[in-house]
């Protein structure tokens, strides 16, 4: 039996998100996985930063539908685009609106994932007292993950 079977590769639509998905696709190949792609988009003021807490949900703002939607769009058209260029099917790539962290760990879940592989950056000052996606992600995972190392935000990485 292979090591891993799926692998899931979790992106946003930002530039390392190639990154990302080039080493989920070379990881699933030398193991023989299966690949699938998600891409969570967090809609504008779902979060709110709170000092002690991390992130708590904000639920009485109003969300602008259409700002979502476009925001979907965008995240699917460039990380399809990507796909084509990698050779990555089509019916790999999944784009949603949801709580990221809940989204892929759940995802993980029922669909048998073994291993996750998402982006991580370095995080300095003010930064480093916020939620990150990255690292919730790795303590709640059901299964390995492994976290391709970014550029920091600001050039140094």
């Amino acid at each position: 039996m292979p090591l891993y079977q799926h692998v899931l590769a979790a992106v946003d639509a930002t530039d390392d998100s190639r990154e990302i998905l080039v080493k989920a696709q070379q990881m699933a190949r030398a193991v023989g996985a299966r690949l699938s792609v998600l891409s969570v988009v967090e809609a504008p003021l779902l979060t709110a930063p709170v000092m002690a807490d991390g992130m708590i949900p904000v639920t009485d703002l109003p969300l602008d539908a259409s700002v979502i939607r476009d925001l979907q769009s965008h995240a699917e058209t460039r990380l399809a685009g990507w796909c084509r260029q990698l050779g990555i099917d089509a019916g790999a790539l999944t784009v949603v609106s949801d709580w990221a962290i809940d989204r892929i760990v759940n995802l993980a879940r029922d669909e048998h994932i073994d291993l996750i592989v998402i982006g991580h950056h370095e995080r300095h000052g003010l930064a480093a007292w916020f939620r990150h996606t990255d690292e919730k992600v790795l303590n709640d995972a059901p299964c390995d993950v492994l976290a391709v190392r970014l550029a920091s935000p600001g050039g140094a990485g």
